[in-house]
This record gives C-alpha cells, sequence and structure tokens, in this order.
C-alpha cells in the first residue's frame, strides 16, 4: 500500500554540506521504505528494475538505525559517494541551518 505525506529529509549540497528539507515521503510498501538515489543526489520512488547507476537503500522504520545498500553502482558519484556516507556509515557533519556553505 502506498502513502502520501512529508517527512525531513537530508539534501546534498555538495562536499560534506547537507541541509534538512521537507519532502513528500516516498513509496512504503508494507512499512518497508524503499529509495532510489540518482547520479546527482536525487530521491526517487523504488521502480523495478533500478537503473545500473542508481543506488537503492532500505530506509528502517527505527531512524536512529543506518540504511542498508540493496544494490549500488559500480562507481559512485560524488553525491552518492555523500549519501552513503551520510546514512549508511554515518560519517558526515549535518548543516541544521539550511544554510550553503
Amino acid at each position: 500500500m502506498t502513502e502520501t505525506s512529508s517527512m525531513k529529509a537530508m539534501t546534498w549540497r555538495g562536499g560534506n554540506n547537507f541541509t534538512s528539507d521537507q519532502l513528500e515521503i516516498p513509496q512504503v510498501i508494507d512499512k518497508t521504505c524503499l529509495i532510489e538515489i540518482d547520479t546527482a543526489g536525487n530521491l526517487h520512488d523504488y521502480e523495478s528494475p533500478t537503473a545500473t547507476d542508481r543506488m537503492l537503500l532500505h530506509l528502517p522504520t527505527i531512524t536512529s538505525h543506518r540504511a542498508l545498500p540493496i544494490t549500488l553502482p559500480l562507481e559512485l558519484s560524488e553525491a552518492q559517494n555523500a549519501t552513503y556516507g551520510l546514512l549508511i556509515k554515518r560519517a558526515h557533519q549535518i548543516n541544521k541551518d539550511n544554510k550553503e556553505s
């Protein structure tokens, strides 16, 4: 079942700079959230099959848990690498002011 509402999301702004933004929630299927991240770092609803240049991630319902990579491109773009660091490795600082620096 697909649900639609909004959520807080981190937007990659280049380098290690992320901002907190309000976005529409991606496709939710039975409390499982699968998202795709394109080479520019944009979030997309999961569509089968996933394009070979996109990351497919499972976002857990418990927000303190790390995202799980389902598929990764052979070579991550700079934006995908930053997303990987933030959501999977938890290796970046978050800019809570929504300011680009």
